[in-house]
């Protein structure tokens, strides 16, 4: 491991250049948008006033999807990617798509 930058920002960006980078960054970008955008559609008027459950998710389901990107990119500052971290960072992926995109058994 002699030969890698010790960020995974600086590893990504002389690996793979500034599109490389960007790309990387927008995969955290679009999961914590999809985690803030249901917020902005319960604090309508409207919505408020019917009690608004952020779409019936758990809070501990919202805190590990707004925490573990937030933990990854921070420790990403000082140490480079190995494989165990590797598959943390997709086990968190596979857990984002069940969030976001499988629906519920009570949804249509």
């Amino acid at each position: 491991w002699f030969d890698r930058a010790h960020s995974i920002y600086f590893d990504y960006l002389s690996e793979t250049g500034i599109i490389g980078l960007l790309t990387y960054l927008s995969i955290f970008v679009i999961i914590l948008w999809r985690f803030v955008k249901p917020m902005f559609y319960f604090l309508r008027p409207e919505k408020i006033k019917d009690g608004a459950n952020h779409g019936g998710k758990l809070a501990v389901e919202r805190a590990l999807v707004f925490a573990l990107p937030v933990g990854y990119l921070v420790q990403g500052l000082a140490i480079f990617d190995v494989f165990p971290m590797y598959i943390n960072l997709f086990l968190f992926f596979a857990f984002c798509h069940y969030y976001f995109y499988v629906q519920q058994p009570n949804q249509k």
